[in-house]
């Protein structure tokens, strides 16, 4: 019998190692069950957890939790969950959805040498996740490239947080994949090949 959740999460983790290998993560792989002390789904980038979620509902805290605790048990710098949006197939990892919190997003960014000033951010309610993040993720976007800024994401305040560092950030796991590689997670590929 075959396992299709398992099947879905391989064949997803298998999708965002591939794209990450691209994006200048060459020793980027699918992490082996560890047990209790589960250190994400992705290693080979020291100092990044990335866990992927290829789920139909988005339950953005209970996956940032888990997130949160994989970076403590991996003793990780930063974390954030790759998710396959619905309609999304795996020739366009570059357009899934990378889920972290507002605190380490603006650690990242400061990282990464990329200014505030230079990210596009839509806020979006929490009721409506589900139904409405392609929509807003697809207009920041937009207005992102309109403004010729760097990197755009879509703001998500957390119904009953008041703490501004736990609201969520929505990016592409592209936009994320270029902003570990400015903070000095990765490294660019000299299109010379030099």
């Amino acid at each position: 019998m075959v396992n299709r959740p398992k099947q879905k999460g391989t064949a997803a983790e298998s999708a965002v190692v591939s794209f990450l290998r691209t994006q200048g993560f060459p020793y980027a792989e699918r992490l082996a069950l560890q047990g209790g002390k589960d250190r994400g789904d992705v290693t080979g980038i020291p100092g990044i957890v990335v866990e992927v979620k290829a789920e139909n509902v988005y339950t953005l805290s209970s996956w940032l939790q888990e997130c949160r605790v994989e970076v403590e048990n991996a003793k990780a710098d930063y974390g954030f969950v790759a998710a396959k949006p619905r309609g999304v197939g795996n020739t366009r990892v570059d357009q899934w959805y990378a889920v972290t919190n507002q605190l380490p997003w603006v650690d990242l960014l400061n990282a990464g040498l990329v200014d505030l000033d230079q990210v596009w951010t839509h806020d979006m309610r929490p009721g409506f996740i589900n139904r409405d993040l392609a929509g807003a993720l697809k207009l920041a976007q937009g207005h992102q490239l309109d403004s010729r800024l760097t990197h755009s994401c879509v703001r998500i305040a957390p119904k009953g947080v008041e703490d501004p560092s736990m609201y969520y950030v929505v990016t592409t796991l592209g936009q994320m994949a270029d902003l570990l590689v400015r903070a000095g997670y990765g490294r660019r590929d000299d299109p010379a090949g030099a």
